[in-house]
């Protein structure tokens, strides 16, 4: 997830002020606090404003493809006083603060009923069924074209067999009543659609859709008045137009289902928890749960939110991988919601730095993924911008060869032309595949919050050492007193470490009791705070430079605690590799991919871990910011980069990565930081990921390709004068279908890795 100049600042800085609210300001907060106003750029041009907005949230009916949420997000940019639009194409909301004074809510609604959609809000839902699909008008729309179709085959049969004029006469008027009626009957959401995208510059499908069905209806008209009527293609228009919408229905109802599935999920949590208060248990809805709280979870049940197990237990996972297996777990694990409880009955305790649920991250992450003001815009949002322009071109100039010498074949290849290009097969090939992707590789214990990383196939993988090749339960070794013994120094540096979500921190938070701090500050690996007057300090080595590290604790990871003037304790630390470590980088490996590894750690300890696991390249003694500039050097090679790990000093590093995965149970930034995050506490389904993330970018260009194909002979077929208008109406049709259909069936797609059991 790369970020670049100011975005990327932006974006450290709300991470950071969410670390540290009470904390010392950053460079970026100073520097904004000598200006006397700021103003963040947004669609349509327009600057927020520093006076207070309102803010308004709908529901829009009618969209059938991410497309429609990209045309109404412009729309509604371009009005002056709305800021920070956002539209979410999969759940039907949108967003967007607007200034009182300048327009109200019922402009707002206009401009987007004007772009061809329908605004509603929840109450009007519940009572009025107003976000459903118009079915009445879609049978309509077909009666209607069913008809058409009727009335020209009386009116082709004339060229061979014996009718009437008059009757032909009759055919061709009641021809030309359908084909009007149509678009105003049945689909007068796309008319209006298309028609803002041909004014606005803003080509997608519909305008597309709207220029060859006008283009027909027209030379069909001229048709009609000049008694040409075997020249009639009044039939066209209907089956275009209603072909088109037919095929958003389907879109619509896949797309509903799978936002059902999504959130199908959610379904599976209990609505309220087992509570562990004074001996006693009661029970409390989730919202109500504290940081603290101790929960109960008996045999068969799942965890509602995201916890530390008190003691060993077996779990199953299947909830949110869709693979049922059994995993078993030790005492002070991270167990995220959705888990399912094996044997036996576990408590967990609710994290210090606050409630969590990684089944509503999974769903509000793949969710987000279709918001309008994500970053990303992908080769088939790209190609549809000139696509539409480029082919009306190709019709005017295939009319202009026939001009002089046969004006009516020009026509008709030129409407053929505008009939059969089909640019939705562009702007569908990536978001489809990558969707289809997301649920896959959830099987592999990973979910992907940022669906684009999909693309990229890492050549060099980047591991953190704690928490990430390691089980994240590090045990104390020793204590080294440099002075006196005292249980008080314990006590505050066990509070300095408490409330601060990293394996290190967890286990010398057990060291002592509760102390009041003040003043307490994190930067990096250094913990600052204030005690009875006294300034105490937790980090590496380097905050109290002239200690000699005694030779007996060399090859262990050390924390040095003391005062401003002098250091009081070192205490030592191991950290046991994960069993699954081994065959993962040796499967990696083999695979072809680089591996590097990057701690913060001492150098007799990295060195001692990257030998166990054969990896020849590691750092050591490595910040934040010198893993991200690692990384960075990497890109500049060349190389493209995967980046795991779970602490606060990764999330510059994860950001820097093409892809960041953090590992469960790790610190929150680093998951903040992420483009995945693993749901299971195994690392085995990575083994997995390179060779998917190659299936899936393989997957996208057979979509593009076949997009290019079909509009490569489709077109040419037209110029030569191949193809019928009608067959080109059905050809369009197919085109999405076979880019839907490959975009969820997948062949040696490598499965998930098992669990240990």
């Amino acid at each position: 997830m790369k970020l670049e100049g100011t975005k990327k600042d932006e974006y450290v800085e709300r991470l950071i002020s969410s670390i540290f609210p009470e904390g010392t300001p950053t460079p970026a907060q100073q520097n904004q606090g000598e200006l006397s106003s700021f103003s963040t750029q947004l669609g349509g041009g327009q600057s927020r404003p520093a006076k207070e907005l309102s803010e308004h949230d709908f529901q829009i009916a009618g969209m059938v493809c991410p497309a429609c949420a990209w045309i109404i997000h412009y729309a509604l940019s371009r009005l002056k006083g709305v800021f920070n639009v956002n539209v979410n194409f999969i759940n039907e909301h949108a967003s967007l603060e607007y200034d009182p004074m300048i327009l109200g809510k019922e402009q707002i609604e206009e401009c987007i009923t004007r772009v061809g959609y329908r605004p509603f809000d929840q109450d009007q839902e519940k009572q009025g069924g107003v976000g459903q699909y118009n079915f009445y008008r879609f049978g309509a729309g077909w009666f209607l074209t069913l008809n058409a179709m009727m009335f020209s085959f009386v009116v082709y049969s004339a060229e061979n067999h014996t009718v009437p004029p008059i009757i032909q006469m009759i055919c061709s008027i009641l021809l030309f009543i359908l084909a009007t009626l149509t678009p105003f009957i049945a689909t007068p959401g796309l008319m209006r659609s298309g028609f803002f995208q041909i004014t606005h510059g803003r080509f997608q499908m519909e305008s597309l859709i709207v220029l060859s069905s006008s283009a027909a209806w027209l030379y069909s008209t001229y048709a009609l008045l000049t008694g040409q009527f075997a020249s009639l293609y009044f039939e066209v228009v209907n089956l275009l137009l209603m072909i088109t919408e037919t095929g958003n229905l389907i879109s619509s109802i896949f797309y509903q289902r799978l936002y059902r599935r999504i959130v199908a999920i959610r379904f599976h949590l209990p609505q309220k928890a087992r509570i562990i208060s004074s001996g006693s248990i009661t029970f409390k809805p989730l919202k109500e749960i504290c940081s603290g709280d101790l929960l109960e979870v008996h045999e068969g049940e799942i965890v509602p939110v995201d916890g530390i197990l008190l003691g060993d237990g077996n779990f199953d996972f299947s909830v949110i991988t869709g693979e049922s297996e059994v995993v078993h777990l030790e005492a002070g694990r991270f167990v995220g919601s959705g888990a399912k409880v094996i044997g036996g009955k576990c408590q967990f305790k609710i994290p210090d730095h606050g409630v969590s649920s990684r089944v509503e991250g999974i769903i509000d992450s793949t969710i987000a993924g279709f918001n309008t003001q994500r970053p990303h815009v992908s080769l088939g949002d790209k190609i549809g911008r000139y696509f539409v322009p480029f082919v009306f071109l190709i019709a005017v100039s295939t009319l202009l060869w026939h001009f002089s010498s046969d004006l009516q074949t020009g026509l008709t290849r030129a409407i053929c032309v505008l009939i059969i290009a089909c640019p939705c097969a562009f702007g569908i090939a990536e978001p489809l595949v990558i969707i289809s992707a997301i649920n896959r590789i959830r099987k592999f214990g990973i979910h992907f919050y940022n669906g684009n990383a999909l693309t990229t196939v890492p050549d060099a993988i980047v591991f953190d050492k704690t928490g990430t090749l390691t089980l994240a339960r590090p045990k104390i070794i020793e204590l080294f007193w440099l002075h006196e013994k005292k249980q008080q120094h314990l006590d505050i540096l066990a509070s300095l470490e408490r409330g601060i979500n990293h394996p290190i921190a967890n286990a010398l938070s057990a060291l002592g009791e509760h102390r009041n701090i003040v003043k307490k500050e994190q930067i990096n690996t250094t913990i600052t705070g204030e005690c009875d007057g006294v300034t105490y300090l937790v980090g590496k080595q380097n905050l109290f430079p002239g200690i000699v590290t005694p030779a007996h604790l060399e090859g262990h990871t050390l924390v040095f605690f003391g005062t401003t003037s002098e250091c009081l304790l070192i205490i030592a630390l191991e950290d046991e590799i994960r069993p699954e470590s081994h065959d993962l980088v040796e499967g990696l490996m083999k695979a072809g991919k680089e591996i590097y590894l990057c701690s913060g750690d001492r150098k007799s300890v990295v060195e001692r871990t990257a030998r166990a696991l054969k990896i020849t390249n590691f750092n050591w003694e490595m910040t934040g910011q010198s893993k991200k500039l690692f990384i960075e050097s990497l890109s500049r090679q060349g190389r493209k980069v995967m980046m795991i790990g779970d602490g606060i000093n990764d999330t510059e590093s994860l950001i820097a990565a093409d892809i960041g995965l953090a590992v469960l149970g790790g610190q929150t930034p680093a998951a903040m930081s992420a483009d995945a995050i693993f749901i299971t506490p195994n690392l085995k389904g990575l083994s997995a990921l390179p060779m998917a993330l190659d299936k899936i970018r393989s997957k996208i260009w057979q979509n593009y390709g076949w997009a290019f194909l079909y509009n490569f002979i489709g077109i040419g077929l037209s110029i030569s004068g191949k193809l019928s208008p009608s067959f080109c109406a059905l050809g369009m049709a197919i085109s999405n279908c076979v880019v839907i259909a490959n975009s969820f069936i997948w062949a040696n797609f490598p499965g998930p890795t098992r669990q240990n059991s």
